[in-house]
């Protein structure tokens, strides 16, 4: 009985410690609206940032986007200019944000999301 209350308590606490990389990774970031097709940004002086892997990249190469791949956006995010940003991506939004970045709007590459 005692070592059945030491492997519960044991599991929830590994369950406690996973729970802020799960938030990190899987949660959306508030009050960045996720924007099915970036139509209209270049009005607003936003550009489009694409941090997506070499092999899932698009076609997007319009005159104000950029193309920095997620695994260098360390080494590279010193060449983005400050300005604000459309994502297309499904990680890095935090780490941008948490370098001085401003981040308006994203698009996820996996997940169809609405207009809002």
């Amino acid at each position: 009985m005692v070592v059945f209350l030491i492997l519960i308590l044991i599991l929830i606490l590994l369950a406690m410690s996973l729970l802020p990389s799960f938030y990190k990774r899987y949660y959306p970031v508030k009050h960045v609206p996720c924007i099915e097709k970036p139509v209209g940004l270049k009005h607003n002086n936003t550009m489009i940032l694409d941090i997506r892997d070499y092999n899932e990249k698009g076609t997007n190469s319009g005159g104000d986007s950029m193309n920095i791949p997620y695994a260098y956006l360390n080494r590279y995010y010193g060449e983005i200019p400050s300005r604000q940003l459309h994502l297309i991506a499904s990680l890095g939004m935090r780490f941008l944000r948490a370098k001085g970045f401003n981040v308006s709007s994203y698009m996820l590459t996996k997940c169809p999301c609405k207009e809002v």
